[in-house]
């Protein structure tokens, strides 16, 4: 079930603002619940993994970070970490792992599977704050850059005839390779 922080919209799209926060402990989503909404942020808040992962993938909003703990039911943190960056559509969301595993060999675990930064609990919520606007910030580059390199593959694609004026050989080259 989606649990929305208040003065989140479901009909809202825009990407960069979409925050899914998966953690079985009620305090943190409490925590995370009051926080974010400071950052401008919609939040979707899931005590259950399996709840989480079927909303990103029935859901036609952009989520641009995922916060998720390590220890839940039903599945890890980091199975659902491994099953989000198999898929195409939701590998480049970033993730940060906030967990009370904090043994170096975690860490790493964490890392490995894809995590775009691993904090743990306790945490400091500026702390917080600054890594959900730093991946959004993220997020927010490569759908520009994913946007911009649809655009130039769709205008090469529907060039018939050009006037290309070079000045240096490597600038032909790179045309090239369109």
């Amino acid at each position: 079930m989606t649990t929305k922080a208040p003065g989140a919209s479901l009909n809202h799209r825009s990407f960069q603002k979409n925050v899914l926060v998966v953690d079985d402990d009620d305090s943190i989503l409490d925590l995370v619940k009051h926080t974010l909404p400071r950052l401008n942020c919609d939040v979707y808040l899931h005590a259950s993994p399996l709840d989480g992962f079927e909303f990103l993938q029935s859901t036609d909003l952009s989520i641009s970070v995922i916060l998720l703990d390590w220890n839940m039911p039903e599945i890890t943190g980091i199975e659902l970490l491994r099953q989000i960056k198999k898929m195409d559509r939701l590998k480049y969301i970033p993730v940060i792992m906030l967990t009370g595993r904090s043994e170096p060999e975690d860490i790493r675990a964490g890392i490995d599977a894809g995590a775009f930064y691993y904090l743990t609990k306790p945490f400091n919520q500026k702390v917080l704050s600054t890594l959900i606007r730093s991946a959004i910030n993220h997020f927010a580059r490569l759908e520009s850059l994913q946007y911009e390199v649809e655009e130039g593959q769709h205008i090469s694609k529907t060039l018939r005839d050009g006037f290309f004026d070079f000045a240096t050989f490597e600038e032909a080259e790179r045309l090239s390779r369109l």
